[in-house]
């Protein structure tokens, strides 16, 4: 009723019933999460025989996002598809991003390979969002295959997917790893990024024994990390703290860069760093995935995935009826969960 005295309204002011106006009314919906006024206006809309767009599409799939319908969000997907609308690129990722929301690896995956199946091609958007998927469950070797994919697609690593590659690197404390992946952004022509150089001091301060002089070196060239709640805890950890004061007197010696502070004298240690989203935890189905540019899917071997909550969903292989896709185509406080 509420959706309908809406409609009537704008009828009123002289709007005409359109794909545009239904979808923005829809889009409207997704500040409040208000999934079932979406749903009203969706229904609304094909009573008066407007067919959904793409962008219908992308309205339904941020409001079922906004209220954490990911279940939903696949569904109204394939059902706008059946009623008529092309989903585009931008779709597709809003519906990878739901599932990498719930740390869902291999459905986002699937997703991913049916995206591609149906001559859709992945961008830098679509990896990131697998690239993220793979970090909620700590699989290193997962992420390392889709970087792979990516570059045989010719498809730019991104900011993004630098960020997401170093995630799961840093529990385990291979300052290494990252260092490399520091080397291959600045070689891509990518400035400095502050979040990746957090990453790297957490992580010299978790290796065995801690990289003491690496993580002085790069907490020196990171200026915006002198006062970051995070950052000096990992590096305090690694380096000491008799060190740190060392090197605290001699940045104040040589004076911080314009704009920016020094360092504190005596760090507050007790303060809790702000603790990560909690994610549900996902069940990996059985199934072989082999990763390759014909077959984007993720290898057998990756292990560490997590069970969700119930939700309702659907087979991606509904999103095409008649085409499948082949299985084979700190010593002061712990700071590594805040990355």
């Amino acid at each position: 009723a509420a959706a309908q005295e809406t409609v009537a309204r704008m009828r009123a002011a002289g709007f005409q019933d359109s794909v545009i106006s239904f979808s923005s009314l829809i889009h409207a919906c997704t500040a409040s999460a208000d999934l079932e006024s979406a749903e009203r206006f969706f229904s609304e809309m094909r009573s008066q025989g407007v067919k959904p767009d793409a962008f219908t599409i992308i309205a339904m799939l941020s409001v079922c996002n906004a209220a954490a319908q990911y279940g939903k969000a696949e569904s109204w997907f394939l059902r706008a598809i059946r009623e008529g609308a092309a989903p585009g690129i931008t779709a597709y990722n809003s519906l990878l991003r739901g599932r990498s929301a719930l740390g869902d690896m291999h459905r986002t995956d699937l997703w991913l390979q049916r995206m591609a199946a149906t001559g859709t091609s992945p961008d830098a958007i679509s990896y990131n969002t697998l690239l993220n998927s793979c970090a909620h469950v700590s699989d290193r070797a997962a992420s390392e295959k889709v970087l792979d994919l990516m570059t045989s697609q010719s498809v730019a690593p991104s900011q993004g997917t630098f960020r997401a590659l170093v995630k799961p690197l840093v529990a385990e404390g291979d300052y290494k790893a990252i260092g490399g992946l520091l080397k291959r952004r600045e070689n891509s022509g990518w400035p400095r990024d502050p979040i990746c150089e957090r990453a790297f001091l957490i992580a010299c301060s978790k290796a065995k024994p801690p990289a003491a002089d690496e993580a002085e070196k790069t907490f020196r060239g990171s200026p915006e990390l002198w006062r970051d709640d995070v950052a000096l805890p990992a590096l305090i950890t690694a380096i000491g703290l008799g060190r740190y004061r060392k090197l605290r007197a001699m940045l104040a010696e040589e004076g911080p860069p314009p704009g920016r502070k020094l360092p504190e004298e005596e760090p507050n240690l007790g303060r809790k760093p702000p603790s990560p989203r909690e994610r549900p935890q996902m069940q990996r189905p059985a199934g072989t995935f082999v990763l390759s540019a014909a077959n984007p899917g993720l290898p057998a071997s990756s292990r560490g995935a997590r069970k969700p909550a119930a939700v309702n969903t659907v087979e991606p292989s509904q999103v095409v009826s008649h085409t499948s896709v082949r299985s084979s185509a700190a010593g002061t406080k712990d700071v590594s969960s805040t990355f």
